[in-house]
């Protein structure tokens, strides 16, 4: 697979993004992704597929949205117009489920059918209260269930709190952060201006990648020699998956919580835009005194990244640069 992809309108992040698996990964830990994203294909001269006529399975201005994973597939169930009462439920559904997988959508009084609204949607009606918990099941070889809690309705409006948390990162100096990326652990350290270590474990095994300014390093083992320097474009620092997405859809405070005893708000929102949106949803963990983000979730189809930041602006012990 070669190392050069695009995620639509914002390829450039996304391919540093992907980039950094791709070195350290090798080729076979994307390849076994599924398809199904514009973001996790090679950009090719070939015909674009017909555009469906049916419901959009995305959400629109001024809707609820939540996203999680079934299986191996996304769900992000949108909720319209997202108050007490009757509302109409669509969700997105991918990678494209089997024909013949049914999708349930469940409030805990019984199961009912989602009916197909396109390829990768399916849409049903639920009267709601608020604060109740949907389980959506996905049928077919790559499904599964998933529990997505309904938020005391209408929910917040977050705009601006993702806003805050955004500029909040944006003025770290170091920080930390441990990922789950598709079944790949990672651990990374940042320091300002463009400095990264890339620790990823392969079964079981270590691997290094070090970012000084327009220089990278890497190594098969921690104990190892590391590689001479090659050329790349500086690692953008401070970076969160997030942001080349903006503007966000319906970001909307969907509860409380706390992570590691701090108080956190839950956030979630749509980082789709224009007639054939990209298919990526995002949950964030926001401290309610510093507007930091502890943790935070991007859904996509073959795409479940898991990130959870720390040690903001303490000293980030860098490997020293090989010398020669």
């Amino acid at each position: 697979m070669p190392g050069r992809w695009s995620w639509g309108r914002h390829g450039r992040a996304v391919r540093w993004l992907v980039g950094t698996v791709v070195i350290v990964a090798g080729i076979a830990a994307l390849a076994a992704l599924p398809a199904g994203s514009k973001g996790l294909r090679q950009s090719v001269d070939r015909p674009a597929p017909p555009k469906p006529t049916a419901v959009s399975a995305f959400p629109r201005q001024g809707d609820l949205t939540v996203a999680g994973r079934a299986g191996d597939t996304l769900v992000g169930l949108t909720i319209r117009p997202g108050l007490p009462g009757r509302n109409h439920v669509v969700a997105y559904v991918g990678p494209d489920p089997p024909p013949a997988a049914q999708t349930w959508l469940s409030t805990g009084s019984g199961d009912s059918a989602l009916a197909p609204c396109g390829a990768s949607c399916r849409s049903g009606v639920l009267s709601l209260r608020g604060g109740e918990q949907l389980v959506l099941r996905v049928g077919g070889k790559h499904g599964g269930s998933v529990r997505l809690p309904v938020p005391a309705l209408p929910a917040p409006d977050a705009n601006g709190l993702v806003q805050r948390a955004t500029r909040a990162m944006a003025a770290l100096q170091r920080y930390r952060v441990d990922e789950m990326f598709s079944g790949i652990h990672s651990s990374y350290a940042f320091a300002t201006p463009h400095r990264m270590w890339l620790r990823t474990w392969l079964s079981g095994r270590p691997r290094d990648t070090l970012w000084l300014g327009s220089s990278v390093y890497t190594r098969s083992d921690p104990s190892g020699d590391w590689s001479a320097p090659r050329p790349t474009d500086p690692v953008p620092v401070p970076y969160v998956a997030w942001q080349p997405f903006a503007p966000f859809v319906d970001a909307s405070t969907v509860g409380t919580a706390t992570l590691g005893r701090v108080p956190v708000s839950l956030v979630s929102f749509f980082g789709g835009h224009g007639d054939d949106p990209e298919p990526v949803w995002f949950t964030l963990w926001v401290d309610r005194t510093t507007d930091r983000v502890l943790r935070s979730q991007m859904w996509a189809p073959g795409h479940f990244m898991d990130d959870r930041y720390y040690a903001f602006d303490q000293p980030v012990d860098l490997p020293r640069p090989p010398r020669g």
